[in-house]
């Protein structure tokens, strides 16, 4: 679609994406119980390998029929964060003795300069 705004001709291109949720999926989510808060302290120089390993580790946590969500964040230059909820403690047992704990743990010499901290979370409210 073309259109004068004025004397300067405007390009308007519209795209559609598609996003299938199911109902399923939803009430996993609404009905997340429990999680997982770990923090991650990179050893100096490697933060930028962390912070890819966590992106790639996204595509993992995905095949994970337990894992209500999952983020993965930067708190400052080498701390990060992973925060996860599950529908119920199968869910996050699973999840600690998933893929991405086990890839974790085979880098962690590598990437850390300590041992992740894991703290179980009660989930209270969320929107």
């Amino acid at each position: 679609m073309s259109t004068d705004v004025g004397q300067h001709p405007l390009n308007i291109s519209w795209a559609v994406i598609g996003i299938t949720v199911t109902s399923k999926m939803m009430e996993e989510v609404m009905s997340s119980s429990v999680g997982l808060l770990v923090t991650l302290e990179a050893k100096p120089g490697k933060e930028s390998e962390l912070a890819e390993f966590l992106k790639s580790a996204q595509d993992l946590v995905v095949e994970e029929p337990g894992t209500s969500t999952w983020y993965a964040f930067r708190i400052n230059a080498g701390q990060f964060g992973i925060y996860d909820t599950f529908p119920h403690e199968e869910g996050r047992q699973a999840h600690l003795a998933g893929k991405v704990a086990t890839a974790l743990g085979a880098r962690a010499d590598e990437l850390l300069a300590s041992a992740p901290s894991l703290q179980p979370v009660e989930v209270l409210a969320f929107t």
